[in-house]
């Protein structure tokens, strides 16, 4: 590469992974293999195939060659749109991580170098990753699937019938046989161990609930002490395990230590949205640990039956000085916040710029984008028109998640029903 294209050049492809809840590959989170235009038909990467394969097929360095080159490729649209709306991307941030936050001077870092040295045998470098270990949970969230949670694999199991169920796998009659098969932790901990051989210096262990993951724990715990120094450590939890107390039975002493604690709320609609959930519990779970010095974010994933109570969330994690980070729910699309009414965006625009106002002149720790102000601009971009198809699917999705549950989405969000 002679030169680097700062405008869509991202680390990611380069030096970072994501191990999904099916065994493959991708280079981060957000991105989307399936809206690729990429024609070879090589481009379909399975199981079974090692790190080094994944990195060196002729689709991974397809991607690396057009984001490198200035092409904005579909598969990362997610960050195109939130850059188009002036937002950090997660582009930018994989840049930021891999150069010690100089993302914006790119030629200036150490990757003009490593890009210039054509005697390298390897161009891929692993200094990244992220894995899904598998999707055992003691919850099951509105917003997810047999996936992500066998809470929810067991109960869709016993509901094949159901319409959002036959729906879900109308492209896949095997579905469920299929996770079965693919949610095996020895494959998982077998790529976790792939990973630590690596000069990883960043490791994001997600799950299901990760914590749960006992023999994932004692990997960790059993890495030599010089490994551990050279690790940022970080698990994407539903906050239900007591943090404390896992950091000390594991030994958990790694570079840096960060709990992403995984909230639609707080109180009921917590509740009420991650089924399973005892808010007072986590609320205790995530208060001791910051106590002690623990390093917590707060993830919020923006949908239409929680979104109308953001502002809650806002004052607690205010209150408690924890950052809060947005990710974008967009399937199913009909529990997506474009199934809101003019009227109750307006009603949410409304209370972002309230909620604006209360911080104006108070320090806060808050990410530039999740700044209320920032956070209305992503959502008027994000906002299409309301189908009412998809809002009768809401109604009927809720009825069908809300089965047995004494807390009820009409109480909490009334106005959702107005």
């Amino acid at each position: 590469m002679e030169k680097i294209n700062t405008e869509t050049f991202c680390a990611a492809p380069w030096f970072m992974l994501r191990s999904n809840k099916d065994v493959t590959f991708n280079p981060c989170c957000e991105f989307k293999q399936e809206l690729t235009t990429f024609t070879d038909n090589t481009k379909s990467i399975g199981k079974n195939i090692s790190i080094e394969e994944w990195a060196d097929s002729k689709y991974m360095n397809y991607v690396r060659k057009n984001l490198s080159e200035g092409t904005k490729i579909p598969e990362c649209s997610a960050c195109w749109k939130k850059e188009a709306a002036g937002l950090p991307s997660l582009r930018q941030t994989s840049n930021n991580i891999v150069t010690d936050n100089k993302g914006i001077e790119l030629p200036n870092t150490w990757l003009s170098s490593f890009f210039k040295n054509k005697n390298r045998k390897n161009r891929y470098m692993l200094l990244a990753a992220d894995i899904k270990i598998s999707n055992k949970c003691n919850f099951a969230c509105v917003m997810c699937n047999p996936s992500d949670s066998t809470k929810l694999f067991s109960t869709w199991s016993r509901n094949k019938k159901n319409i959002f169920v036959e729906e879900y796998c109308k492209n896949n009659k095997n579905y469920f046989e299929n996770i079965l098969q693919r949610q095996t932790r020895k494959e998982s901990y077998e790529i976790l161990k792939q990973i630590l051989n690596y000069p990883i210096r960043l490791l994001k262990l997600l799950g299901g609930e990760p914590l749960l993951e006992k023999q994932m724990l004692e990997i960790l715990r059993d890495l030599p002490a010089q490994k551990k120094t050279k690790i940022s450590l970080s698990f994407c939890t539903n906050g239900s395990i007591d943090i404390l107390s896992t950091i000390k039975k594991y030994k958990l002493n790694f570079k840096s230590l960060t709990f992403v604690v995984s909230l639609e709320g707080v109180g009921e609609i917590q509740d009420w949205a991650r089924k399973g959930s005892d808010w007072k519990q986590i609320e205790k779970n995530i208060t001791l640990a910051k106590k002690e010095g623990i390093l917590i974010d707060i993830q919020n994933t923006l949908q239409a039956s929680t979104i109308l109570r953001i502002c809650n969330l806002y004052d607690w994690c205010i209150e408690q000085n924890i950052p809060l980070i947005f990710n974008m729910l967009e399937q199913p699309t009909y529990l997506s916040i474009n199934i809101l009414s003019d009227n109750l965006r307006n009603d949410l625009f409304n209370s972002l710029k309230k909620q604006q106002e209360k911080i104006k002149n108070r320090k806060v720790n808050l990410l530039k984008e999740s700044y209320p102000d920032n956070l209305h601009n992503y959502l008027q971009k994000h906002f299409s028109l309301t189908n009412k198809e998809e809002t009768k699917k809401f109604y009927r999705f809720i009825e069908w998640y809300e089965k047995n549950s004494k807390l009820k989405l009409k109480n909490i969000v009334p106005e959702l029903y107005k």
